[in-house]
């Protein structure tokens, strides 16, 4: 067990560090030592995710899951992974599978929501994305606290802002706008995004064309 231990330490520096090749063959070597413990197979998964190394990271992740199935962040990873490779209907169904493991967690919505503004499903995104941010109840009566504007949230923040200026929201939409505006003036992502939401509804209003809907530049999840 201590090697094993020892193992897991190291593969977890290489990951902090970037090193990602080195943490899979760390991970790897605890996995060869106890393959029933599913924090290693999500380790594990994380690192070929990181080296886009998608089919062994989903593998990984499903492993995780059989061994753990009340944790939700393996189906968050999987949900993430099948995000970047494309298949949006399986990483909807992995997020809401997410969610339903614990129905409270904002963080958990906003994955949901940006998996649906990532497909420029907007209309779908806004419920989610709103639950995340602003907090409130869900359909089954479980009460969430959102989660605060702040340098992490922004984004999420921007994709309900923008999602709500694509439905037409844009009352609120605009609220959402000059809420990222105040909160962060210097950031030039932000208040792209910002103006965005703006440029959106101003061409609802004039029932111009709008441009091609093409989502903010944040960050891949």
């Amino acid at each position: 067990p201590n090697l094993m231990e020892a193992y897991r330490a190291r593969g977890l520096v290489l990951e902090m560090t970037g090193n990602n090749a080195e943490a899979v063959a760390a991970f790897q070597q605890a996995v060869s030592m106890n393959d029933n413990l599913a924090d290693l197979h999500l380790a594990l998964g994380r690192n070929y995710k990181a080296q886009d190394d998608y089919v062994n990271a989903i593998d990984q992740f499903n492993r995780a899951i059989a061994l753990s199935p009340e944790d939700p962040e393996p189906y968050v990873e999987t949900a993430l992974t099948y995000l970047r490779t494309g298949e949006y209907a399986k990483a909807v169904q992995y997020a809401q599978q997410a969610v339903q493991l614990k129905p409270d967690d904002p963080l958990l919505y906003g994955y949901l929501g940006t998996i649906y503004f990532r497909q420029q499903d907007y209309a779908n995104a806004v419920k989610p994305l709103r639950l995340a941010t602003r907090g409130g109840l869900t359909d089954e009566g479980v009460q969430v606290q959102g989660l605060p504007l702040d340098s992490t949230t922004m984004y999420m923040y921007a994709r309900f802002g923008i999602s709500l200026a694509y439905t037409a929201q844009c009352g609120e939409a605009l609220q959402i706008s000059q809420a990222l505006i105040q909160a962060f003036p210097a950031d030039e992502t932000n208040l792209g995004n910002a103006n965005e939401i703006i440029s959106i509804c101003s061409a609802q209003a004039g029932a111009t064309p709008l441009p091609a809907q093409t989502p903010e530049a944040t960050p891949a999840p």
